[in-house]
C-alpha cells in the first residue's frame, strides 16, 4: 500500500508528520509529490498525472496551498509567489530563460497583469475540480485534503467544504504552537524555526501530539484510529 502526498513544501519530504501518518496507515511505500513553493495549479496537474496510478488500498493526502502562488515555464518549473519571488526549488532543470529574465517577467506580470479577482476564481475552479471530480474518481476512499497556508486568502468559497475554512491551516497550527506554547513573538525567529522539512518544529516531541490533536478530521479521513509515533524515531 502506498501513501501519496501532493502539495507544496508542507508535503515535500518523507519526514516527521508525513512519516508518522504513513506509518500509522501501515504504508509500505511513500510517494512524495509535493514541491517547495508550488501552488494549486501544480498540485492539480500532479493529481491528474497520477490519479489512475492510485490503488484501492492506497492513502492520499492533498495539501492546498495559497491561491497567490503561480506556475510558469516551458517545463512547469517556475513556482512564483504573488510578491514576484521565484522559488529556487524547480521541478525541471531545463529552461529557455535564465533566472533574471524569469524574475523580471514575474514582476512585470504582477505589476501590470495580476488581477486578484481572476486569481480567486481560478483557485476556486481548481479546488472545486479536486473535490468534485478528481477525489471522487479515485479508487481509494482514504483521502484527505487540507489548506497548508493562507487559509484567509480564499475569498471565493462557494460550494466548497466548509471545514476547509473553519479549521486552522497547517502553517497556523505551527505558528500558534510557537506563540502560545513556546512564547515566541519574533517573526524572524518564527520563520527561521519553521525553515525545516515540511515546516516541522524540530527537537520538540510535544509538538507531535499538539499537531495531531489539531488535525482530527484528517486522521478520520485517512481512517487512522491510532497515531503511531514510533516512526518519528526512525
Amino acid at each position: 500500500m502506498t501513501f501519496w502526498a501532493f502539495g507544496d513544501s508542507f508535503m515535500a519530504h518523507n519526514e516527521n508528520y508525513i512519516r508518522v501518518l504513513a506509518n500509522s496507515c501501515n504504508a509500505s511505500r511513500v510517494r512524495i509529490l509535493g514541491v517547495h513553493g508550488s501552488g494549486l495549479l501544480f498540485t492539480y496537474q500532479q493529481l491528474l498525472l497520477n490519479k489512475d496510478r492510485i490503488k484501492k488500498d492506497d492513502v492520499v493526502l492533498i495539501g492546498l496551498s495559497s491561491p497567490s502562488r503561480h506556475l510558469f515555464g516551458d517545463d512547469n518549473n517556475w513556482h512564483v509567489l504573488a510578491a514576484g519571488a521565484v522559488s529556487d526549488r524547480r521541478v525541471g532543470q531545463s529552461t529557455r530563460h535564465n533566472r533574471i529574465e524569469i524574475e523580471k517577467a514575474a514582476n512585470d506580470y504582477f505589476k501590470y497583469l495580476y488581477n486578484d479577482y481572476h486569481v480567486q476564481n481560478l483557485a476556486h475552479a481548481i479546488v472545486t475540480s479536486i473535490f468534485k471530480s478528481i477525489i471522487p474518481s479515485l479508487k481509494t476512499q482514504r483521502v484527505s485534503a487540507a489548506i497548508t497556508v493562507d487559509r484567509y486568502g480564499y475569498s471565493n468559497t462557494f460550494n466548497l467544504p466548509e471545514y476547509l475554512f473553519k479549521e486552522p491551516d497547517l502553517h497556523s497550527i505551527a505558528v500558534r504552537y510557537l506563540e502560545e506554547e513556546l512564547k515566541l513573538d519574533n517573526e524572524a525567529i518564527i520563520r527561521k524555526t519553521l525553515n525545516t522539512y515540511n515546516h516541522w518544529i524540530e527537537d520538540d516531541d510535544r509538538y507531535y501530539k499538539y499537531f495531531f490533536n489539531n488535525i482530527p478530521r484528517i486522521l478520520n479521513d485517512l481512517k487512522i484510529d491510532k497515531v503511531d509515533y514510533s516512526a518519528k524515531l526512525i
